[in-house]
């Protein structure tokens, strides 16, 4: 499947009757997940939302779009404790930022090892970094796993 970014914020609406149908710490079934789900029925396959990006896999493609702050903290709200904390009402998934697209970090990615080859002396120490790159995370995403860890079914 392609995976291309949105170019379009998406609105949606969550009702009561999402927070009902919503079940704590799954991806696919949450407030935000029933909600665009009920809008986009027939049309979707399905929703998987993070704590950061949100994946709306249509027949053939999958669109990625970003997690506004707001809708950040009622699902990590609602991951703890239950409750959706944002009042029902209209909401919106936000295209991802030209910084955070998959082909933009790629591209510099590549540039910065270009560069980092370039003026490499020590191969060892080209591979601590490496491992060192791929041990750095995000400071959000690690307290979201944490609280997901935390959930109980």
């Amino acid at each position: 499947m392609r995976i291309l970014e949105a170019k379009k914020p998406y609105h949606f609406e969550v009702k009561q009757e999402d927070n009902d149908a919503a079940l704590r710490c799954d991806k696919n079934n949450c407030a935000i997940a029933q909600a665009v789900k009920r809008e986009m029925y027939g049309k979707i396959i399905g929703v998987e939302i993070g704590s950061a990006i949100a994946l709306v896999i249509y027949p053939g493609k999958i669109v990625r779009y970003s997690m506004p702050k707001n809708l950040r903290a009622g699902l990590l709200n609602f991951d703890e404790t239950g409750q959706w904390s944002l009042k029902p009402g209209i909401y919106s998934l936000l295209p991802v930022s030209n910084h955070h697209q998959r082909n933009v970090q790629t591209v510099q990615y590549k540039k910065k090892q270009k560069e980092y080859d370039a003026n490499r002396i020590d191969k060892d120490r080209h591979l601590t970094r490496k491992i060192m790159r791929k041990l750095s995370v995000n400071p959000r995403t690690l307290a979201f796993n944490e609280k997901m860890k935390s959930c109980s079914l």
